[in-house]
């Protein structure tokens, strides 16, 4: 099986922040190292909490119905691991349809002001 990221017919990542853009690079191949497809399924759009990053560019979310369930908890630590190297803000939850990925960016902003004021 190639490499390759797919996208869902219809998702908007015009916006998408940069901080998000490396995230679909390490999912995609986290998935592909399970065999499988990754597939963008949600980012800028859908229908999602009235607070949420998605409408910011700071969420992602990834299908997950095409794993079995010992694939998707896999995934999900990896994914929890490998951007835990990267940022201590990002948050992964494994979600009943989903894997949804955000950067959390109020969190960084507080973190930011502590240390500012030290």
């Amino acid at each position: 099986m190639s490499k390759q990221f797919r996208v869902k017919y219809g998702v908007n990542q015009v916006g998408l922040q940069l901080k998000m853009r490396k995230v679909k690079a390490i999912i995609s191949n986290i998935y592909y190292d399970h065999g499988k497809y990754c597939i963008l399924t949600s980012a800028l759009d859908g229908i999602h909490g009235i607070d949420s990053y998605h409408y910011h560019g700071y969420a992602l979310d990834f299908r997950t119905y095409h794993l079995t369930g010992k694939q998707k908890i896999s995934i999900y630590k990896k994914s929890k691991y490998e951007l835990s190297k990267v940022s201590a803000f990002y948050d992964v939850v494994l979600c009943r349809n989903c894997l949804h990925v955000e950067f959390d960016i109020d969190r960084s902003k507080k973190f930011s002001q502590l240390n500012k004021v030290r």
